[in-house]
């Protein structure tokens, strides 16, 4: 559940994405005083996590500059121990109130994870998380790549509000973890 601050920053998100998609991207204040400021620290609004294909920035997506998100950017959108660790870090010791798990249409790392046959040691721990979410595809589209691409968010999503560092803030309704689908061929982000 949001309360109001969750509900300000999605909108702030939702917004700054509906610039950049309908092409009045503001971009990110760049200058010197800014970046001065930001040496006293940072206040990010929210947490991050996506995938590192080239063609997904947050950043950008989200019409976002220096200070605004912190980030976790891994193939597939995983989140592993470290990332773990670090999204703990930003909620703890940043006071982030939302996590967003962001997914993408056409992911090369679901891609070629779906491609394997059959997923041996030799294939790495990429295609090992991933097997879960190609496995339950069907239960969300069709499509089995974009299928695969909405169950990793969705589990993703669902085991971080079930962690031990999260679970009651969760409870508390002190931080939002939720999950979203950035389009790659419109520039739309859809949030789960």
């Amino acid at each position: 559940m949001q309360n109001s601050k969750h509900k300000e920053i999605l909108d702030t998100l939702s917004e700054g994405n509906a610039r950049f998609f309908t092409g009045r991207f503001k971009g990110p204040d760049t200058s010197s005083e800014h970046r001065k400021n930001l040496l006293m620290g940072q206040r990010p609004m929210a947490a991050v996590v996506s995938c590192a294909d080239s063609r997904v920035s947050p950043e950008i997506i989200f019409d976002q500059g220096l200070g605004d998100l912190f980030i976790l950017r891994t193939a597939g959108n995983l989140v592993d121990q470290l990332g773990l660790e670090s999204i703990d870090y930003a909620v703890r010791h940043l006071s982030v109130s939302v996590v967003l798990i962001l997914g993408h249409t056409h992911c090369g790392a679901v891609t070629a994870a779906k491609g394997l046959k059959e997923i041996t040691p030799d294939d790495g721990k990429i295609a090992k998380l991933l097997k879960p979410a190609i496995e339950n595809a069907h239960h969300f589209s069709q499509d089995p790549i974009e299928g695969a691409v909405l169950a990793n968010v969705t589990r993703t999503v669902s085991r971080l509000n079930q962690t031990e560092q999260f679970e009651t803030l969760v409870a508390e309704q002190t931080l939002l973890i939720c999950g979203a689908i950035y389009h790659l061929g419109n520039g739309k982000v859809s949030f789960i």
